[in-house]
């Protein structure tokens, strides 16, 4: 496969094999920088008639989506992808989205402690008005990237945080300890829930070579990718991590050949040894919250360390430009993917051209 509005793409593809791998170093950041050429002479279809349009108009997104890229340069290894807006998977499952101007919302729809026996089983519904956007949105993404640039897996939220985009995460801390077998329940539905429509949108999005991208923290992989988190995680303890959500991770690592773990925040920091225990788990990633310090600074040179130790690849976020080659100093470049903070372009070339060494070592 070739995208031709990544002219640098069978580079970033090899980058990307050899950093799951464990060989090598990828840089990418988030953003994008303004085309020196545009790729193609595509009407802007302008700002969204209503905030509901800019998350709902199926027209529109498409529209947009392709005017920006082809107005966009992927530089390194920014990959250049359509997605589908928010995480729509807590609205699949019957959580209320609330559209605002720069995010969405998912308010829980069960959320009186009392009614957890009235919550029906999680089952697939193709006729769910999100599903039947999602998937129509999905399918002309396809039709109008047509080999220019890639269309993304776009979800992230699952197992305990998607019960609690349903329930409500202080309810639900409550449930673990309550009702624990129904917690499980609930998240055994929630698995094959998600199984369904992965299997759906993969079957919409993978490449002719089997390769797919993935929206949340800008991945691609030559095989069934996906990205995992639990932000619940950071409310309890590691026996109630390894209790209720190991065992569904374990399963969900099973069934992708690369996978990334999401770590958002120092609270969530306790159950990294839990993480490395996953034999299929093949990266994590770290996003440090603003109460410490950025994914850059040497405070968390150890922890990469440890990860890649254990036979992980690692993804650095929240990383300064002039962070990034005392990093790699430090904790080596195999099996390092630095998504950097934005920079310009003159600044993100200059970095570029500053780690063109440890592609060789």
């Amino acid at each position: 496969m070739t995208y031709t509005w990544k002219p640098n793409w069978n580079e970033t593809r090899q980058h990307f094999i050899r950093w799951w791998n464990q060989e090598g170093l990828l840089l990418s950041c988030w953003g994008d920088h303004d085309a020196l050429i545009p790729h193609a002479d595509v009407a802007d279809p302008g700002a969204a008639p209503t905030v509901a349009d800019k998350y709902t108009n199926l027209d529109w997104i498409t529209a947009n989506s392709h005017h920006r890229l082809s107005q966009k340069d992927f530089l390194g290894d920014i990959l250049p992808f359509a997605g589908s807006g928010p995480d729509w998977l807590g609205p699949l499952l019957g959580a209320k989205p609330e559209f605002a101007p720069s995010t969405v919302w998912i308010h829980p729809h069960l959320a009186d402690v009392a009614e957890a026996e009235k919550l029906p089983p999680f089952r697939f519904d193709p006729e769910n008005r999100w599903w039947q956007l999602i998937e129509a949105l999905m399918k002309r993404n396809v039709e109008m990237a047509r080999g220019k640039y890639l269309v993304a897996y776009p979800f992230g939220i699952e197992n305990l945080d998607a019960l609690a985009s349903v329930r409500g995460s202080e309810i639900l801390m409550m449930d673990m300890i309550e009702r624990p077998e129904w917690v499980k329940e609930k998240l055994e539905e929630i698995h094959q829930f998600e199984q369904d429509v992965y299997r759906r949108l993969h079957a919409i999005i993978q490449a002719e070579d089997g390769s797919m991208a993935v929206r949340p923290f800008r991945l691609w992989a030559p095989g069934r990718a996906g990205l995992l988190q639990c932000d619940a995680s950071a409310m309890f303890s590691t026996e109630m991590f390894e209790r209720f959500e190991l065992p569904i991770l374990k399963r969900r690592c099973a069934s992708l050949e690369y996978s990334v773990y999401h770590i958002d925040g120092s609270q969530c920091l306790p159950h990294v040894d839990a993480l490395l225990s996953i034999a299929e788990l093949k990266a994590i990633e770290w996003t440090p919250d603003p109460a410490v310090p950025n994914g850059g600074d040497r405070h968390w040179y150890a922890l990469y360390q440890k990860i890649l130790a254990a036979g992980k690849s690692v993804q650095v976020t929240e990383i300064t430009g002039e962070q990034i080659v005392p990093l790699l100093d430090n904790i080596g470049a195999k099996g390092v993917y630095v998504l950097a903070n934005w920079m310009d372009r003159p600044s993100f070339e200059k970095v570029l051209n500053d780690v063109q060494k440890y592609h060789s070592l």
